[in-house]
């Protein structure tokens, strides 16, 4: 999966969810139960920081290309490795949950765009990664025109592309929801708060 799809279509779900949270009567069945237990945390987890949604859906991309692919290819040859793992996700969600009953919700809105990313890159299907360790401490080393930049991975893309147009489909979707994002904010002059504090609304 490429960015358009990742940023958009995770950017979508949050949103979604978000609606979900603020509209009766799916209001009162989606509020946490922290929430109920301790309404002082309302003004804080009800509010959605959607720049963290953003880097959340990048960020295994964000760790793992750069070490995986680039500085440790020779090592690693993989530039799914660490962030693209279940246990990644798991330990984000954990300790984001420790944060969240402290008010300090933004490690598990992270979490949330890192598990997303999981679900589109489709890492079921790469088991060995998805579930490290438990099938051994290394991952598998790729042939580096699979993922490095060069004519012939332009070549292979752009042939994967013509061959799987399924392919398209994705990146058309994060596309869309993201010109309508962008949309939505400079209609609404609301450019500068999202960039100042991740909200869509005032």
């Amino acid at each position: 999966m490429f960015p358009l799809a990742h940023l958009g279509i995770t950017l979508g779900t949050a949103g979604v969810l978000d609606y979900v949270r603020h509209h009766p009567p799916l209001q009162r069945l989606a509020r946490p139960v922290e929430e109920r237990a301790n309404p002082g945390l309302a003004s804080v987890i009800t509010r959605i920081d959607y720049r963290l949604v953003l880097v959340g859906a990048m960020l295994p991309d964000i760790i793992d290309k750069p070490i995986g692919g680039v500085l440790f290819a020779h090592t690693f040859g993989n530039p799914r490795i660490f962030a693209h793992t279940l246990l990644f996700s798991l330990l984000t969600v954990l300790v984001g949950l420790y944060l969240y009953r402290l008010s300090k919700p933004w490690l598990l809105t992270l979490s949330f765009g890192c598990a997303i990313h999981l679900i589109l890159d489709r890492m079921w299907l790469e088991p060995r990664t998805l579930l490290w360790p438990l099938y051994g401490l290394s991952f598998e080393k790729l042939d580096p025109s699979d993922y490095m930049w060069s004519m012939d991975y332009a070549k292979g893309m752009t042939s994967w592309f013509l061959t799987e147009p399924s392919m398209f489909i994705p990146e058309i979707v994060g596309a869309l929801i993201l010109t309508a994002f962008v949309w939505r904010l400079v209609r609404r002059r609301g450019l500068r708060r999202f960039m100042l504090t991740g909200a869509l609304e005032g």
